[in-house]
């Protein structure tokens, strides 16, 4: 992951991208390589703001990029991409809404 900010004030170490030395500004982290699957920013009252990705668009980069088959490619993102913690700003991995009425029964309202 890179920092999305050009200043000094964030340091990612060399021997592990997870170890971070924040400074007094907020970050959002960026998952190198997925730049298709950015969706925006997000937050939430009381967090630091972070890139929020599609998790459909960043297991298909990872089909076409890598030749991955679909199995391959989801157990890959969620072992390697979306279980990472990094930090503050670490990224928010999304599964689009496409129907209110399907969500309203899963969440039985």
């Amino acid at each position: 992951m890179t920092d999305f900010r050009n200043d000094d004030s964030v340091a990612i170490k060399e021997d592990s991208p997870m170890e971070l030395d924040i400074g007094d500004e907020p970050i959002a982290l960026k998952v190198d390589g997925f730049d298709d699957a950015i969706l925006g920013f997000g937050g939430q009252y009381g967090s630091f703001d972070c890139l929020v990705y599609d998790r459909q668009k960043c297991i298909q980069v990872l089909v076409d990029r890598d030749g991955m088959d679909y199995d391959e490619a989801l157990e890959f993102f969620e072992f390697n991409v979306a279980s990472l913690y990094a930090g503050p700003g670490t990224p928010i991995f999304i599964e689009p809404v496409t129907d209110i009425e399907e969500l309203d029964e899963m969440l039985g309202t």
